[in-house]
């Protein structure tokens, strides 16, 4: 096992948040609710694909009445158990438990379900857990939340959407730290290098692209009648480019206003573009002292739908920079004063007051709708009659959506993880190919999924693909942490996403890039790249073959904007130094082992390498599994040391013989 793999599988311990749904509540009640909690998971996963503490895993449950009551507390108390629900094998935090009710008082006593909440009461990760409850609306029953929580002040009231949906938004505020791990510092061409941009600048837009993408709730056309929540729409085309926040100085109104655009990234762009210096006389020219708007920076579609690729081709090349146009569609502040629109109507006003330049800057196409069958004639015309890249769906205050055409990707599957108990695959991994002149074939592992198996059919591909296994030094686990076989790629997979990200919390997404050689399909290096959202697995293309041109990464439009940076393996490294070595044995047996090794890779700092290895090998001849390895990595030599020693103190125990 290669270290450049053992970064890629830092284990963690998990944190699983159980929300528990009381599905008698009025629709209007439901449907905020459900919103809330579509964004709440969205963030979630963001901060566990980049927190370096902890897994975040959500868990719904619902009931319905009485019995259903009963039955959920069940369910819940067989959950909370490491026999059954909490396998991860490093562990979990105490779990976070809330349940939302909009139950009456004449409904809600449930006498019956007492023997229930006695049982899940004595509960030991019950006992630990971080529980509340909330009342929605004022004729929930509290006394009823109050005993199910077993403190009364763990019962928070919900009597207004948007106090509902600031508490489910601040499931995930007091509980988990965001840290995330390190990513490298791509810088465009088309940064201005000469200029400073401020942190607090710098700051603003990296966090206010992180807000707008836990919030979004992506949707695809068959999903408007039944995802859609709300009674008015404000729909506005969503564009192909680049998201950047405008800063705007008048400096007293002395006529020597300052402009800086900063990307989502943090940096600023070059001063003078065109677009740059008409926005700066839109500003000028209303007045306003000091301002911050969100737009998006895009190439000019006079000739038809251009895509982010165009844009970063036009930023490259000051020949071009006149074919760039900025469309704002949304204000931060005006004058220092925070922008509080009573809708986006009233944002896209005041966006159309500021800006009047027709040419280089003009506010986001809008439209509103009042009903979902108007959304869906909207995406109809400009999405699939004018080619959009989508829209952008805003409902009440709060309600923020993303709706793009569902993509179908053809990728090849290099690898399965089982279900419990073997005999069927859990999920399958997947990945396009690249080829770079002179090299072999690469396929950059894309993601993840189960959804569209049928039972069968993952039974059917068990066989199949444990046929294919092959050796690999790349390691990942599903998200049952349970690991991958990696497989010899001869497997074709449709996939329909409902959207392609290149950036998440942390930053831009890396892809692990591995090739096909005689010791293996092995990790050779990696390459920004992508994550899909809601890939399912639509169908098996027999049709298809495993190579560069079927399953190319140009399937996806943005690719070529990645593809120039790539890291691969360094040729040569400074070689490792081993620090702590034990070895022992069973006394009463030769065939059974224990070693320990911690060494210094000498290569931390790189985004590849960690700093320090512990290495703890067991073997036993009479296991059904005699070898077992598990690994941990660190920066710090002292927290891997104090790791080792604590193994050591917990696996090595009477009968033992240290013989190295």
């Amino acid at each position: 096992m290669s270290l450049l793999n053992l970064a890629e599988a830092l284990p963690r311990k998990s944190t699983v948040i159980f929300l528990i749904i009381d599905t008698c509540m009025p629709d209007l009640k439901r449907n905020t609710l459900e919103t809330a909690i579509t964004q709440l998971q969205s963030c979630l996963q963001d901060l566990s694909e980049t927190s370096s503490e902890t897994c975040l895993e959500t868990d719904l449950l619902y009931y319905e009445g009485e019995r259903g009551f009963s039955a959920m507390c069940d369910t819940l108390g067989g959950k909370l158990s490491t026999k059954t629900f909490l396998k991860n094998p490093q562990g979990y935090y105490p779990p976070v438990i809330v349940l939302f009710s909009a139950g009456s008082s004449d409904s809600g006593n449930f006498a019956e379900t007492e023997s229930a909440l006695v049982k899940l009461h004595a509960n030991n990760w019950w006992k630990a857990a971080d529980i509340s409850a909330v009342a929605i609306g004022k004729a929930c029953n509290r006394d009823f939340l109050g005993h199910w929580a077993s403190n009364a002040e763990l019962v928070l009231d919900a009597n207004t959407p948007s106090c509902l949906e600031r508490i489910v938004k601040s499931i995930n505020a007091p509980r988990f730290s965001r840290v995330y791990n390190s990513v490298e510092d791509l810088t465009p061409p088309e940064m201005d290098k000469d200029r400073q941009v401020p942190s607090e600048y710098s700051q603003q837009a990296v966090d206010y692209k992180k807000n707008i993408s836990k919030n979004f709730v992506p949707l695809n056309p068959s999903q408007i009648e039944d995802r859609l929540y709300g009674n008015e729409f404000f729909v506005t085309r969503k564009y192909d480019g680049l998201l950047t926040l405008l800063f705007w100085e008048n400096n007293g109104g002395t006529g020597d206003g300052k402009l800086t655009i900063v990307n989502s990234s943090g940096k600023t762009l070059d001063s003078s573009l065109p677009c740059a210096a008409a926005a700066a006389s839109c500003f000028s020219r209303s007045k306003i002292q000091s301002a911050i708007i969100a737009a998006e920076l895009y190439a000019d579609e006079s000739g038809g739908r251009t895509r982010v690729t165009d844009a970063l081709s036009a930023l490259a090349e000051k020949g071009d920079h006149n074919h760039l146009r900025l469309a704002p569609f949304d204000i931060v502040s005006l004058d220092d004063v925070q922008w509080q629109g009573e809708n986006y109507g009233q944002t896209h006003v005041q966006l159309g007051y500021i800006f009047t330049d027709t040419q280089f800057v003009y506010p986001v196409r809008h439209t509103v709708c009042h009903n979902k069958f108007e959304v869906q004639s909207i995406f109809t015309e400009w999405v699939e009659g004018e080619g959009s890249e989508g829209l952008v769906v805003r409902s009440g205050k709060t309600g923020l959506y993303k709706i793009k055409p569902r993509q179908t990707i053809d990728a090849a599957v290099v690898g399965f993880s089982e279900a419990d108990g073997g005999g069927a695959v859990r999920s399958l991994l997947y990945a396009l190919m690249k080829k770079e002149d002179g090299e072999a074939d690469q396929y950059q592992i894309i993601g993840r999924t189960g959804n569209g198996l049928t039972t069968e059919q993952k039974k059917s591909l068990y066989s199949r693909l444990m046929a294919q296994k092959i050796p690999s030094n790349y390691v990942e686990v599903d998200s049952n942490h349970a690991a991958f076989h990696l497989v010899k790629p001869e497997l074709v997979v449709e996939l329909s996403v409902n959207d392609v990200l290149t950036e998440n919390a942390a930053g831009l997404i890396r892809n692990p890039l591995l090739a096909l050689q005689k010791s293996g399909l092995n990790k050779i290096g990696a390459a920004p790249g992508y994550s899909f959202v809601s890939a399912v697995i639509e169908r098996f293309r027999d049709d298809k073959k495993v190579n560069p041109v079927d399953l190319r990464l140009s399937q996806i439009p943005v690719q070529t904007a990645l593809s120039p940076t790539v890291m691969s393996l360094p040729t040569e490294t400074a070689p490792s130094k081993v620090l702590f070595r034990r070895v022992y044995k069973k006394e009463s047996s030769s065939m059974m082992v224990q070693k320990y090794v911690v060494w210094r890779t000498n290569k931390g700092g790189t985004p590849d390498y960690p700093s320090f290895v512990f290495s703890y090998t067991n073997f036993s001849a009479g296991r059904a599994e005699p070898l077992s390895i598990e690994v941990r990595i660190s920066e710090s030599e002292e927290q891997i040391m104090a790791l080792c020693r604590r193994c050591i103190e917990k696996e090595v125990k009477t009968g033992w013989m240290q013989i190295g």
